[in-house]
């Protein structure tokens, strides 16, 4: 877009432009790059000092890949479409910032993979390259093991009893490296340096293999997006990211959204309020915060975080393998601390009421439920072996009941035989 409105005014404008122009288009987008070169380093340590330290080689890219477009041509556009300013200054506005954003796409954008690699930004670690060499080792494995299960017919599946060994084998390349039988585990100095990077690279690995496992839990209806313990899972995960370096630690987050230490005032008021008219005849502050549905959302925190650091326990491994001394220490010691961390939601789960551990795990498990029974009548209604208003029908009964689950009051759950 740059390009073709730079390309148009300098055909249109033609008569208005000189070298000179030209020569101050270039003087332009020098002094924008000097400008936000100038701002970088005059915001660097404040910005170190809020977030993520960054090094000088990013810092260098943060500046080389500022391009320039959308408002500056939009604003000059305006100028150019103004009456009161004459057709040759606007013509010329719009020529310098169509061509100082022409450029920058030109020269900066062209540029930019080029120099990422120059400054071997894109390179991974050795320790990375360690990691994705383990996965890449293991995935192999994983799929020798399901090619031979399937030619063996353990799986029984008819469709590939008459399929060839060596074909398959030119066909996946997995299949080829895992015949090699060799470590492709990158040589690494094994010290603490590279322990503490392994470590904290494994600990990010382990929170978005949680975070994944949240996100499942969303998908299948377990915990609906909409509760606010689905914000506090998933932003836990994103605080301990932050962290990695040092330990597991997003229980801690939990454990702080849910005032574990004692209701703050808003809460206990809230709690008050709407129990009592007209509050309570709001039901998404009585969802929010009822006394009873506080203490359902402790539950449901407690026991999907439980379940996906289980989950992430058996996956790390899984994915990795354990075969290597030094990955194995790495790997135990990030289980055992998200062993400590469950045995904090574990603490908290024991101490609950038993009657809304009962109710929060039930409702969980009824959502569940009635959210497979609506994706499975979707699923036939694709097949087309149900009609639309078969499968409306069908669904009826399965959103109602998710709604009364929603809106009635936890209490009248366990009042009712």
């Amino acid at each position: 877009l740059a390009g073709a409105m730079f390309a148009n005014c300098v055909l249109s404008n033609k008569q208005h432009l000189s070298v000179l122009d030209f020569g101050w288009l270039l003087v332009t987008y020098v002094l924008v790059m000097v400008v936000r070169a100038v701002i970088f380093v005059i915001l660097w340590i404040p910005l170190n000092a809020v977030g993520h330290e960054i090094s000088f080689k990013e810092g260098v890219i943060m500046v080389w890949s500022g391009l320039r477009g959308a408002v500056g041509l939009a604003l000059a556009i305006m100028v150019d479409l103004e009456p009161g300013i004459s057709e040759q200054r606007g013509g010329r506005l719009l020529f310098h910032v169509g061509g100082v954003a022409a450029l920058t796409v030109l020269i900066n954008g062209t540029t930019a993979s080029s120099l990422l690699r120059y400054l071997e930004l894109t390179k991974c670690s050795d320790v990375k390259e360690r990691m994705l060499s383990r996965f890449s080792k293991q995935e192999a494995k994983n799929a020798a093991d399901l090619f031979e299960a399937e030619l063996q017919g353990d799986h029984g599946d008819h469709r590939f009893l008459g399929a060839s060994r060596s074909i398959v084998k030119k066909m996946v390349p997995a299949l080829q490296s895992s015949a090699e039988a060799k470590s492709i585990v990158s040589d690494v100095e094994h010290n603490q340096a590279v322990e503490k990077q392994l470590v904290s690279t494994y600990r990010e690995v382990f929170l978005k293999i949680i975070q994944s496992r949240y996100w499942e839990s969303i998908e299948e209806g377990i915990v609906p997006r909409y509760l606010p313990v689905a914000r506090i899972l998933l932003s836990s995960v994103d605080t301990a990211l932050q962290v990695s370096t040092r330990s597991l630690c997003d229980w801690d987050s939990i454990g702080n959204e849910l005032s574990l230490e004692g209701p703050r005032f808003l809460e206990r008021m809230m709690a008050s309020l709407v129990g009592c008219q007209p509050f309570c005849w709001f039901q998404r502050l009585r969802r929010i915060w009822s006394a009873e549905s506080q203490q359902v959302r402790k539950v449901y925190a407690a026991t999907c975080f439980m379940d996906a650091h289980a989950h992430a326990q058996h996956e790390l491994p899984e994915h990795y393998g354990s075969e290597d001394t030094l990955e194995k220490e790495v790997q135990n010691k990030i289980i055992a601390e998200s062993q400590q961390q469950c045995a904090q939601a574990k603490e908290l789960l024991d101490s609950m009421p038993p009657q809304y551990v009962e109710l929060a795990q039930s409702e969980m498990l009824a959502r569940k439920i009635l959210h497979s029974q609506i994706h499975r009548v979707h699923h036939e209604l694709e097949r087309g072996i149900l009609t639309a208003a078969e499968a409306s029908n069908l669904e009826r009964d399965a959103d109602e009941a998710i709604r009364r689950i929603v809106n009635l009051p936890k209490d009248s759950w366990l009042s009712s035989p």
